[in-house]
């Protein structure tokens, strides 16, 4: 996906590629005009590198984040635990010009309503960050990727070597809490994350290992987040 509009994007005006609703010629449904990557983001992109694309934005509308995953059917563990990473990471972004062609071409591809181009987006930029209720990324989720064992997702934190992420990981407080609210809100409600996943295994990344200890202990005694109990 990001490859077809970064291209168009420095081609020029995205929305002139399309006239008129009468004149298909530039179509960014039609075979031949690029944006048939938009089909396929799932064989070249990842979860989060697709959302990332499509903005923060993209969280507060559940149809565009529910689609935006349906490329991914067959996720696993580690790319879910890997995905609510990178989520927690960028918990807030700019929401810029770029970010809205996106969001604005990717529905309307998968829509098929060209309507949805009429109006030019917004050139201000402003900083924006996901839907407060990490309900609608749970949601998606669970529709979308029934068969994950979540246990093993968030064992899979522990999994993640150099070169998924930094080996000098630090989670800010916020980025940890809106880590802990998406995969809280995604796993089923009567399990419970040993704490021995923290204290006792070793992790392939120690710094984000201290990173999730750093916090949990912080959270707990703050009262901002009870998942671990120490």
């Amino acid at each position: 996906m990001s490859v077809a509009l970064r291209i168009a994007q420095n081609q020029g005006d995205l929305i002139g590629f399309n006239p008129s609703l009468d004149d298909p010629s530039n179509s960014l449904t039609k075979i031949g005009s690029d944006f048939e990557y938009l089909q396929n983001v799932g064989t070249f992109l990842q979860p989060w590198e697709v959302l990332l694309d499509l903005g923060h934005y993209s969280s507060f509308d559940y149809q565009v984040l529910s689609m935006a995953l349906q490329d991914f059917k067959d996720i696993n563990e580690r790319v879910m635990a890997n995905t609510i990473l990178h989520l927690a990471i960028n918990h807030t972004g700019q929401d810029s010009l770029n970010s809205r062609i996106a969001f604005n071409t990717f529905k309307t591809n998968k829509l098929g309503d060209m309507s949805l181009l009429k109006k030019e987006p917004s050139d201000k930029s402003t900083t924006l960050s996901w839907y407060s209720d990490s309900g609608h990324f749970a949601r998606a989720f669970r529709e979308n990727f029934s068969n994950l064992n979540w246990l093993r997702v968030f064992e899979e934190f522990g999994e993640l070597g150099d070169e998924e992420i930094s080996k000098h990981i630090d989670l800010e407080k916020k980025a940890y809490l809106t880590l802990m609210q998406i995969f809280n809100k995604s796993k089923p409600q009567n399990l419970q994350v040993p704490i021995s996943v923290l204290l006792e295994r070793k992790w392939r990344n120690p710094a984000l290992q201290f990173s999730f200890l750093k916090n949990a202990i912080e959270c707990y005694c703050s009262r901002d987040d009870k998942t671990f109990n120490f």
